[in-house]
């Protein structure tokens, strides 16, 4: 959430930022704590970008032609005296079809509304477009981009078609059947500028060609697209053709596109309409602005994980930029602490133990008592400044092997049973192991719930498992090794460390030679019966 969203596209000196949050609870809910983050700007008075902000970027109106519609749009004067404004119309055709009133006047401190009017007498059926310009006495100014469906039938003798009046689209709603969707971008507004890391509304009126509400009942899609390489996301459906989202740039670009893409049944939008996209910058962050979590993984199977998929007691990794001082990032004691190098994460209103952090790179543990099959959104906390909340989903199981690129495939972290040496090809530290005769140690993470031999509860999130108890997973745990089944002799937690998970596999006779033989484990819950297959790693073999 961002208090004081506007239009005014003018610099302005760098405003204070102040971050807070809304926890909206349930007791019956079974995600917890859902957070609204919220970065309220103070403008001085005074100050260019103190002045009024729009109520929407756009506008879509309807009717037959002869008909007049019109709709208000709000005008917000923050001050406590009057702010002068002035209004300018323009249409792609040329005409006087488009008007605004009041044109010109004061704003009263508070709300003011304008309203914006167009006369379809005369025109064709089909979309014409046009926009107002209004200028406030500060130099701020904004663009309300308006687009108006003529539909087939009603008078058109009023006055004579231009030749420059034809509209944009194909003649609209012919027969009373529709044929295709208009959209109008409301938020962000053109040519405005955003910030990185900061979320922002995404908010269109997606409607037919006869004027009727594009709805998710009635299989309609939307999205936002970018043209700076940011991720699409989806819009979401909230009544009467408003769709709406929330986009948190990446980078920053002095010039990006943001273009809908949507669909209703076999209808889409027709390209030839102008105002389903528009043009924003997006300014860098200042280096006291909130950490972007950009993206959230496994922490052992890495690439090779689903995105914004955790399971409870396992360690992940959150990329992004300023998530972090830059202190020392890594922990030095157990149990892991919940605050590390000026930094804090919170997932479901819980803190989550950090094992490193940096300004680009967390290890966190995901606690164990978040329920899974919920969703649980995800806050970094660093100094006074709060990041968005990233949405992450938690899954029963979701085993990952270690590697030693990091990259959650290739040779995995593996050592040969009873030494510290990695079954990987022979050289310092390695050595393939001995099929028949031998047995690994595959380190792990996301193997689920463990207990002692009578019972006996697991540490407690970030603490270090005992050495004097043995703890095993709840789940089976199997394994294959070149494709071969490998009897698992144990699977549980690793004593004196912190969350992390280890399986024991018997190498057997017959199992495939060579230096890069693959490994995989499958864990199934033994109660729900949920089967999760871990990340595939390569083992050396002879």
């Amino acid at each position: 959430m961002l208090l004081n969203l506007r239009a005014p596209v003018k610099p302005r000196v760098q405003s204070p930022e102040y971050y807070g949050s809304v926890n909206v609870t349930a007791s019956n809910a079974a995600n917890g704590v859902q957070v609204a983050s919220v970065l309220l700007n103070v403008v001085a008075a005074g100050q260019t970008g103190a002045g009024a902000s729009f109520g929407t970027g756009g506008l879509l109106l309807s009717g037959a032609a002869g008909s007049k519609p019109q709709q208000q749009v709000s005008l917000f004067n923050p001050s406590a005296t009057a702010a002068n404004f002035t209004s300018s119309v323009f249409t792609a055709n040329g005409g006087g079809w488009l008007t605004v009133s009041p044109a010109s006047g004061a704003l009263t401190p508070g709300a003011n509304a304008l309203t914006i009017q167009a006369d379809l007498t005369g025109l064709a059926s089909g979309v014409q477009t046009g926009s107002v310009r209004v200028v406030f006495d500060d130099g701020s100014f904004g663009t309300i981009q308006v687009a108006a469906i003529v539909k087939a039938g009603g008078s058109s003798s009023a006055r004579p078609l231009s030749r420059v009046s034809q509209p944009f689209a194909a003649p609209a709603c012919t027969g009373g059947k529709p044929g295709y969707l208009v959209a109008i971008l409301m938020q962000p507004f053109d040519q405005s500028a955003l910030q990185v890391a900061v979320p922002h509304v995404v908010q269109a009126q997606i409607v037919d060609d006869c004027g009727n509400p594009v709805t998710a009942q009635n299989g309609g899609l939307a999205q936002a697209l970018f043209s700076d390489g940011d991720a699409a996301i989806d819009l979401h459906d909230i009544g009467g053709g408003t769709w709406q989202g929330t986009w948190t740039p990446v980078a920053a670009s002095s010039q990006v596109t943001l273009q809908l893409a949507a669909t209703e049944q076999a209808l889409a939008l027709d390209p030839t309409v102008p105002g389903s996209s528009v043009m924003v910058a997006v300014r860098a962050a200042g280096s006291a602005a909130a950490g972007q979590p950009t993206g959230v993984v496994n922490a052992a199977s890495a690439a090779q994980a689903t995105p914004g998929v955790v399971s409870p007691g396992s360690y992940v990794a959150i990329y992004g930029t300023g998530l972090a001082g830059n202190g020392a990032p890594s922990a030095t004691s157990l149990p892991l602490p919940s605050t590390l190098n000026g930094t804090q994460l919170l997932l479901g209103g819980q803190p989550l133990p950090l094992l490193y952090a940096s300004a680009t790179q967390v290890n966190a543990l995901i606690p164990q008592a978040l329920a899974p099959n919920a969703s649980y959104q995800l806050v970094v906390v660093r100094g006074t400044t709060q990041s968005a909340p990233v949405p992450l989903t938690v899954a029963e199981l979701q085993p990952g092997i270690y590697t030693v690129n990091l990259s959650g495939s290739g040779q995995g972290i593996v050592e040969i049973a009873g030494t510290t040496l990695l079954a990987a090809p022979a050289g310092t530290g390695t050595r393939p192991v001995q099929s028949g005769s031998e047995y690994l140690v595959v380190f792990c993470t996301g193997l689920g719930a463990v207990a002692g031999p009578n019972g006996e509860a697991g540490p407690t999130d970030g603490a270090a498992a005992p050495l004097n108890l043995v703890l095993q997973t709840a789940a089976t745990v199997t394994a294959t090794i070149g494709g071969v089944n490998a009897p698992v002799v144990f699977s549980g937690l690793t004593p004196g460390l912190a969350g992390l998970y280890q399986v024991n596999v018997q190498v057997p006779a017959g199992t495939p030679t060579g230096d890069a033989v693959p490994l995989v484990l499958t864990v199934t819950e033994p109660t729900t019966g949920t089967t999760a297959q871990s990340n595939q790693v390569t083992v050396a073999v002879q």
